[in-house]
């Protein structure tokens, strides 16, 4: 036991107002109110058509790159919430963004006989840069299948400007 109890880190004196200057309460206190209406002004009325900007330029921004692509980001968590904006947006079920959206998302459900699974995303770009990559550095390249892997992932390369090229600085 070290001699220190519980009471020590109580505090029974009151606490005074005194230490704080009055000219500083007096000077503030207009702004305070007056930055308080406004602010209650803005949650009342104001932010309604900022809030409707930001939403549309959010939805421009997920359209422009669900367009000519595997999904958004080609991973389940952004396709799904993908779906769910538009459906929260009120597009239509005939819509063809909504239409396309939602293809690509069930793309990556995966159903055989025995069973059903969701792939977490559309890998085989990557998958097969990996394996032809490997099967380069293992000393017993199987040049046909190299070639193959080559030409197909041409075939996939984007060739149209998007989101990682305008963000790269040259």
């Amino acid at each position: 036991m070290i001699g220190v109890g519980i009471d020590r880190g109580l505090r029974t004196e009151t606490v005074s107002n005194q230490c704080q200057p009055r000219f500083c309460t007096r000077a503030l206190s207009p702004i305070f109110h007056q930055v308080d209406k406004f602010l209650k002004f803005w949650e009342r009325r104001g932010h309604r058509d900022a809030r409707i900007a930001a939403i549309r330029q959010a939805e421009r921004w997920m359209l422009d790159r669900c367009r000519n692509s595997d999904g958004l980001g080609a991973i389940y968590p952004a396709m799904q919430y993908t779906v769910m904006a538009m459906e929260a947006l009120g597009y239509p079920a005939d819509h063809p963004d909504f239409i396309e959206a939602r293809a690509q998302f069930d793309k990556l459900i995966k159903e055989t006989e025995t069973s059903l699974y969701f792939q977490p995303c559309f890998s085989p770009v990557w998958d097969t840069a990996y394996s032809a990559f490997c099967l380069a550095e293992s000393g017993n390249p199987n040049e046909v299948a190299l070639r193959r892997s080559a030409d197909w992932l041409m075939d996939k390369e984007i060739r149209r400007r998007g989101t990682g090229r305008s963000n790269v600085r040259t």
